[in-house]
């Protein structure tokens, strides 16, 4: 068929960026601090090259908007200069415009306020020396026209505490302060490098700081993990891919006793993407080759799908007024998150405790979220969104990805979840395959080993049933190829069903099967 009928979205998200609109970026870094004879502010390794860093990203990210950029760096970024740069980003910024502040240096809590230090901060009278984030930053925001907000903060207080012990308040960033500045009728993202009571780490290995130059490699393209199905980089894509990395970055290079989780706050009810990806730039994948296709534990996700009836969440009743909706949109599937949460949490607390016990952790060894607990040995989430073709039906999906493949480690994984899953993910990164072929090689594998074959150019979905009902699927609209059992199983039973099957190497680019994969 000549006429390709390109797949719709899944699920909707806004263009941060709207056509016509231009970017503000304020960038702030001080890597070092005035010279003085006692309180001068320790230096932030790399702050410099970070700032520089995201300031070449941004041409990459917006290619055809305006940029108006304020590069503010070690001595340029004075407190009389920085709380100008505020003022004239925040009221140059309209409705329709996007406003973005980068901020890397020492940041601290002073019991009252979040603060940022600048260049002529003084150890010896800190709060009064530094600017408070309420005060340059979330009122006159709220006072302005900006309703498209990126805020980055690469920062934490410990340097300070040690240096500074006893002359005044410190301690890390509150989060609380940030959480409150967010605005349903807003499109706002902050992302923090790190959770309170961490360090914001900085590495030789690579002249950044661990996050930023994390932050860098995705918002660059680079990084496949933060690039969601439709070749864009949401704010959930960047917060799940920059939780990860970074503490995967650390635990891997870095010989320190302590993690960084990096946290984001973004207005929930406003799901947006911050960038497209420009896929001609980027390295990518000959087309119909499966090199990249593995299914190892660290290049896969398990998962298992849970339909449930819209009016049978805990907590919807008719008396309240709570009605199944008739169309799939963002408000119903925020409400259903909100029927389900405590059923999550619930359920993730029950994780947390067999985790802490199977892997002798502590609390600080993880990260976590309302729907989300993650460890240098795992990570498990949990989604819930509309059926797309049944908008009275609510998914509940629940996912792990492994970061270690150590034999040891997986069977401790093994006992903490049990046979909950029924279906082995591997994403599809560059071009992806096209569906005419993988239509036709599947006829062929069709041909030769039985089974059964269905297909749908509509939803661009492929579907292989083995004999034994073992399906093989190449969902091409969501860019992900699955191996789904015929029941729940074990993760050590699908890491094992999975690796029977052979998506090729380059000289088979389109080798679905082996004469191995029949034992399956």
């Amino acid at each position: 068929m000549k006429n390709k009928m390109k797949p719709s979205h899944k699920e909707e998200t806004t263009a941060l960026m709207k056509v016509g609109g231009h970017v503000t970026a304020l960038i702030i870094a001080i890597e070092e601090y005035q010279p003085r004879q006692s309180g001068k502010i320790p230096k932030v390794d790399f702050a410099k090259a970070d700032a520089e860093a995201f300031s070449n990203v941004l041409d990459k990210m917006y290619p055809d908007s305006e940029i108006h950029r304020i590069l503010l760096i070690d001595s340029l970024a004075t407190s009389m200069s920085v709380q100008s740069g505020f003022k004239e980003a925040i009221f140059s910024t309209g409705p329709e415009d996007l406003l973005i502040i980068y901020y890397a240096g020492h940041g601290f809590h002073n019991g009252l306020s979040n603060l940022i230090t600048v260049w002529d901060s003084n150890g010896h009278d800190l709060s009064g020396t530094s600017l408070n984030l309420r005060d340059s930053v979330f009122d006159p925001v709220a006072k302005s026209d900006c309703q498209r907000l990126l805020i980055f903060i690469d920062s934490c207080a410990e340097h300070l505490e040690d240096q500074f012990k006893g002359r005044s308040i410190i301690s890390e960033l509150n989060d609380a302060e940030f959480k409150e500045f967010i605005n349903i009728d807003q499109y706002v993202g902050i992302f923090l490098s790190c959770s309170p009571g961490q360090k914001s780490y900085s590495h030789a290995g690579i002249s950044h700081g661990v996050w930023s130059y994390h932050l860098v490699q995705a918002l660059s393209g680079n990084a496949p993990d933060a690039i969601d199905s439709h070749s864009v980089i949401t704010d959930t894509s960047l917060r799940d891919y920059l939780s990860t990395s970074v503490r995967r970055y650390i635990t891997k290079n870095m010989s320190v006793s302590t993690i960084q989780n990096p946290i984001v706050h973004s207005s929930a009810s406003n799901r947006f993407f911050i960038c497209k990806v420009n896929n001609a730039e980027a390295e990518i994948t000959p087309e119909n080759d499966f090199t990249n296709l593995s299914f190892k534990p660290e290049a896969i996700f398990f998962s298992h799908v849970e339909t449930r009836a819209y009016s049978k969440l805990p907590g919807f009743s008719k008396s309240k007024g709570h009605f199944v909706p008739d169309s799939v949109n963002k408000k119903s599937t925020e409400f259903a998150r909100e029927l389900i949460r405590e059923e999550v949490a619930d359920e993730i607390e029950s994780y947390y405790q067999d985790a802490k016990r199977f892997f002798k952790l502590r609390r600080d060894d993880f990260g976590t979220g309302d729907y989300s607990l993650d460890t240098d040995f795992f990570r498990y989430w949990v989604d819930v969104r509309q059926t797309p073709d049944d908008p009275g039906e609510i998914q509940i999906i629940r996912c792990l990805s492994v970061r270690d493949g150590a034999e040891e480690d997986l069977n401790k994984i093994d006992e903490i979840f049990d046979a909950i899953f029924d279906r082995v993910v591997c994403r599809i990164y560059g071009r992806g395959p096209d569906f005419d072929i993988v239509v036709r090689r599947l006829e062929e594998v069709e041909k030769k080993y039985g089974g059964r074959l269905d297909e749908s150019e509509r939803k661009q979905l492929v579907t292989y049933y083995f004999q034994n009902e073992v399906r093989l699927v190449f969902d091409l609209a969501d860019r992900r190829v699955s191996i789904c059992a015929r029941q729940k199983s074990s993760f050590l039973e699908m890491l094992k069903l999975a690796k029977t099957i052979a998506l090729g190497d380059p000289q088979e680019p389109i080798k679905y099967l082996s004469k191995d994969s029949q034992r399956v």
